[in-house]
């Protein structure tokens, strides 16, 4: 079982997906009506994926939406992958997943964007 949080266009979900695997996407916004999750659950339906990808909001600190909560049943975790925007976000996806990531057998936190370059001194 995967773990896609900041799952954002499945560019992680997907390819785990084609393959089998049951993946839990978290993104935010992505357990709301319209826009993303259309987009999303249209892409899992025309490639018969809807039985094995579990749709998620933000990662969150505590309560429901953190991973410990959403995997407390869980006595594995294949694969966790956190790419979220800032330095709060990482914060909060792991602050809400001690227990998760002590299942984890494998963890992947992509590296950040290089800051953009300053301007050229003309």
């Amino acid at each position: 079982m995967a773990v896609d949080v900041g799952a954002s266009s499945g560019n992680v979900a997907y390819p785990l997906l084609s393959m089998g695997h049951e993946v839990h996407l978290f993104e935010r916004g992505i357990d709301e009506e319209g826009g993303q999750k259309f987009l999303i659950e249209m892409t899992l339906e025309v490639n018969g994926w809807l039985d094995r990808a579990i749709l998620h909001g933000d990662a969150v600190r505590e309560g429901e939406g953190s991973l410990d909560a959403a995997f407390k049943d869980y006595e594995r975790v294949d694969l966790l992958k956190i790419d979220v925007d800032d330095t709060y976000e990482y914060d909060e996806v792991f602050a809400g997943s001690l227990e998760t990531l002590k299942k984890t057998t494998c963890i992947e936190v992509p590296s950040p964007p290089s800051p953009p370059l300053p301007p050229p001194n003309l």
